[in-house]
């Protein structure tokens, strides 16, 4: 929580699958810190495993051939959106804007012109509402 409030992409890391992968390890780290009073070595591990998980993302998106990369570059924010709204309707800008690697308001302003061009509709309010993309 303290790491996603600083940067929004660790909002994204599976610390669920982390501990889960590791976690006859992870109970030995705890079970020493709560004996030693001190949650340093604790803290060490779980940024070990964060940064264990950043790197192994970093690696596949390095080993993408060159004509993958540039299929990626052409497809547009936009198209990039309404991908990612056909499979998740709920995303709110941010996290869009997290997964396409614009900034918020960069894609409130995608949103608002999706919405005006009549290619999403916004149902509901905006924090209970979903996004429906129109074919």
């Amino acid at each position: 929580m303290i790491l996603r409030k600083w940067k929004e992409i660790f909002a994204w890391i599976p610390v669920e699958t982390l501990v889960y992968e590791n976690q006859e390890e992870y109970y030995k780290v705890l079970q020493r810190a709560d004996n030693a009073g001190n949650s340093t070595e604790f803290v060490d591990f779980m940024l070990g495993m964060i940064r264990n998980a950043l790197k192994e993302i970093s690696e596949i998106h390095n080993k993408t051939d060159v004509a993958t990369n540039v299929a990626i570059n052409v497809v547009t924010s936009e198209e990039k959106i309404m991908a990612l709204l056909r499979q998740d309707g709920n995303m709110s800008a941010n996290m869009l804007a997290v997964s396409v690697g614009i900034t918020g308001r960069q894609a409130q302003r995608i949103l608002a012109k999706l919405k005006a061009e009549k290619k999403i509709m916004r149902h509901g309010a905006n924090k209970n509402g979903y996004w429906e993309v129109i074919e």
